[in-house]
């Protein structure tokens, strides 16, 4: 029987910067894309990707970016093949036996609470 993955990518943080006339011009996104097999089991991949120059003809303002255009932007810069390299890497955890999902909290370093 064959195992079913499903794999979901994840917009985490954005960098901006102000080109020209334009400002807060999304220049570098941090992502996840996450591997999931039936049973539940989840597994990561961090990365980042620098975006495209802007363009001003059909440049979005910052604060009307959704989730969707960003998303389509980050996969369309990592590209199929590398997409399918980093999926093959996520199938390839799953399939271990030792696959542990601890409860994971996202807190702050020391030194800046």
């Amino acid at each position: 029987m064959t195992t079913k993955h499903t794999f979901s990518l994840n917009v985490d943080r954005l960098e901006t910067c102000d080109q020209g006339q334009l400002s807060d011009v999304v220049v570098k996104a941090f992502y996840t894309v996450w591997g999931e097999d039936q049973a539940g089991n989840r597994v990561p991949y961090y990365g980042s990707i620098d975006l495209p120059a802007a363009d001003a003809g059909d440049f979005v303002p910052f604060e009307e970016l959704g989730k969707i255009r960003v998303t389509e932007w980050v996969e369309l810069a990592i590209g199929e093949d590398e997409m399918t390299r980093i999926t093959d890497q996520l199938t390839v955890q799953l399939a271990q036996d030792d696959i542990v999902n601890p409860t994971v909290k996202n807190v702050a370093p020391p030194w800046m609470q």
